[in-house]
């Protein structure tokens, strides 16, 4: 191989480097944002009534209640606000396990996320990164207070623990309004029953070490029941504009 020759090969191979170290990084790009979530601060929402939409694109109804902006459906997110997974956990004993957040579909049925949303355990609630979109939070038990007073209970009652005040219950169930889904609820042990029959709520207000406040809407009761609930529960998730 004379001197040209050598140094042609020399610069085709360096060439063909070349290309494939930019192709492959290319192909790194394309697949990394084929899989990302959706960008946190991409979001049009701007005033109560309008849809409001997750990090994983979900879109959501909102709605006024007094001073107070809702989501007016359960929560649905896969990720925190970061990008981060939160664990699907569908084995009964890993999820009596847990301590850390997970989710799961009430019955283990993908089906029922379409009509229920999707259950977490309060440490997905807790987490630093945040489940509820950008510029929205858990509800506090204080926040769930002030929705009860703003329907008719009083201060008194809602303070109260287990049934409390009169048909706000009812109200929460209407399908125009709130539209509280009896979605069941899944135990600490990891069972799952109730669907259709009742709903369990979590709020970000921690009770102790293991419990947590939530709130309960029974079918067939038009009052809001109020206790502690263990952590490794599953509940539905609602949030609150800031």
């Amino acid at each position: 191989m004379n001197k040209n020759m050598h140094s042609n090969h020399r610069h085709y191979v360096t060439l063909f480097a070349c290309l494939t170290f930019v192709l492959s990084i290319l192909l790194v790009s394309c697949k990394d944002s084929s899989t990302s979530s959706e960008d946190p601060d991409d979001n049009d929402f701007e005033t109560c009534g309008d849809t409001l939409k997750d990090i994983d694109g979900n879109r959501y109804k909102t709605i006024q209640f007094g001073d107070q902006c809702w989501t007016a459906e359960d929560m649905r997110a896969r990720s925190y606000n970061d990008g981060s997974a939160i664990l699907n956990i569908e084995d009964d004993e890993t999820w009596a396990s847990m301590s850390m957040g997970a989710w799961a579909y009430y019955a283990n049925d993908e089906f029922n996320s379409d009509i229920n949303g999707k259950m977490y355990n309060w440490y997905a609630v807790n987490n630093s990164r945040g489940i509820c979109p950008t510029g929205w939070r858990v509800p506090s038990d204080d926040d769930w207070k002030t929705l009860e007073i703003t329907l008719g209970m009083t201060p008194e009652q809602a303070d109260g623990v287990e049934w409390r005040g009169d048909d706000e219950g009812e109200i929460l169930r209407d399908s125009n309004g709130f539209s509280a889904v009896l979605g069941g609820s899944r135990s600490g042990n990891g069972a799952f029953s109730a669907g259709g029959n009742n709903g369990a709520w979590w709020s970000s207000t921690e009770y102790n070490d293991f419990n947590a406040w939530a709130r309960f809407l029974y079918y067939d009761i038009s009052k809001v029941y109020r206790n502690n609930y263990d952590k490794r529960n599953g509940s539905f998730i609602r949030c609150l504009l800031n």
